[in-house]
């Protein structure tokens, strides 16, 4: 490589060095990509969030056809993307679900078209006279809840401008089913469940030779479980983005987009006993012990009569009000927090224009009501749903047991930070401010 070309090179990657570095995190982030470079028997290594990684790429390609001579025998150092989330050593880069591995084209990164609120429109106009007698009675019934709250979340959004963006969305795309649906998954909302529905929709394992050697009451038990391969990672498989931009855009917009939501509160206390409380949370490649360690470092003291290895739900808490100071955008939340994120940042809200908004604390219905809509009769055969989670004793039981041991002013704070899913879902504080141990 020339020596002025190979000078800019350095330059423009020191730049976006400084750019990653510049973008400071405090725990594990939730989309990072990581970019190395080879050059001369080097490497560089650069971790870069969803946004930087596609300027990267983009300016990558525009370098490297300027630089390319036909006379030159030197190429210019290719980027090899890898999510540094799975802690292997195998290099790729994961764009609307779908796997590139090294040595792969990795397609441009598209946009999801930003849709604004109706107000349920899509919802409000479905035609519902294929539903016959009871059935019937009871989907119109909830249709008008369901477009309550649509409706709620379109006036918040209105008065919220600023929070509509086209940023990627990890979504599973059931583009198989009419009529279609696409399900913005919330962790500690009824994920795990519903990831395990759509490989029973799949009819994932069904022809597993393993499988078909157990005992037939056991097949069909261990057929969605981890054993055999039934991962969150498998149902975005089997359920991937269209690839083409165009069809993309016509999907999501014709789909049904689909997400759930329940107590801001609940869902902490959920994360806090799923990520918190044990030595070695899955998935591994998030880290959590690591984060675990970190904030018992940081808020225990040393005189402290403290000794669990875990910590303290008020010592998550602070970690979470003080660790999230200060976001305003929901680039903030995503490229900083894993499961714990608001409901509004992980899933878009006030730009997907969602056409079920279904709540954990109604879900019997709101279920029934979703697996009815789309058809998913492998579901209606199930009498009841699974979940998957603590199934001993749910987090709104303990809300008085772990709630109590934060003061007053931490649950304000709390309060704060998830304000707008709050806002956004109809949600109060008054039940858990009753808890605070300084009332």
């Amino acid at each position: 490589m020339p020596g002025g070309v190979r000078r800019s090179y350095i330059l423009a990657v020191v730049g976006v060095a400084l750019f990653a570095l510049c973008y400071h995190l405090s725990s594990s982030p939730q989309h990072r990509y990581n970019v190395r470079l080879n050059q001369d028997g080097r490497e560089l290594s650069l971790e870069l969030s969803e946004a930087e990684l596609e300027d990267f790429l983009k300016n990558n390609a525009q370098k490297t056809k300027s630089e390319a001579k036909p006379t030159s025998t030197t190429t210019s150092p290719k980027p090899q993307a890898r999510n540094t989330s799975q802690g292997d050593d195998v290099e790729f880069v994961v764009v609307n679900n779908k796997v590139y591995l090294k040595g792969e084209p990795i397609p441009q990164i598209v946009r999801y078209p930003v849709l604004k609120p109706t107000k349920g429109r899509v919802l409000k106009n479905m035609d519902f006279s294929r539903f016959k007698g009871e059935e019937k009675k009871f989907m119109e019934a909830r249709r008008k809840e369901l477009l309550r709250r649509a409706s709620r979340v379109s006036s918040m959004c209105k008065a919220r401008s600023k929070l509509a963006t086209s940023r990627l969305l990890h979504l599973i795309w059931d583009l198989k089913h009419q009529p279609n649906v696409v399900w913005c998954p919330n962790y500690k909302v009824a994920s795990t469940s519903w990831m395990v529905n759509y490989l029973r929709l799949a009819h994932f394992n069904e022809d597993n030779p393993e499988i078909l050697k157990l005992p037939p009451e056991k097949r069909e038990q261990m057929r969605l479980t981890v054993k055999y391969g039934a991962r969150q990672k498998k149902v975005f498989e089997l359920y991937p983005a269209p690839s083409d931009g165009a069809y993309l855009k016509e999907a999501f917009e014709g789909a049904v987009r689909v997400m759930f939501v329940r107590h801001p509160f609940a869902r902490i206390l959920s994360a806090y006993r799923d990520k918190m409380s044990k030595m070695d949370p899955k998935p591994r490649e998030y880290h959590f012990r690591d984060l675990q360690l970190t904030i018992i470092s940081k808020y225990r003291h040393a005189d402290s009569p403290e000794t669990s290895p875990f910590p303290t739900f008020p010592e998550f808490v602070q970690h979470i009000i003080d660790s999230t100071k200060g976001y305003q955008t929901a680039e903030d939340w995503v490229d900083h927090v894993k499961c714990w994120t608001p409901y509004w940042a992980q899933c878009n809200v006030c730009s997907s224009d969602y056409t079920l908004i279904l709540k954990l604390e109604t879900m019997q219905e709101d279920e029934r009501f979703l697996i009815t809509l789309a058809n998913y009769e492998e579901l209606k055969k199930r009498q009841t749903q699974e979940w998957r989670h603590l199934k001993n004793a749910t987090s709104q039981d303990l809300a008085s047991q772990y709630y109590s041991l934060l003061t007053h002013e931490q649950i304000l704070q709390l309060h704060q930070r998830y304000l707008l899913d709050f806002q956004l879902f109809e949600y109060t504080i008054d039940d858990y401010l009753k808890y605070a141990n300084d009332r």
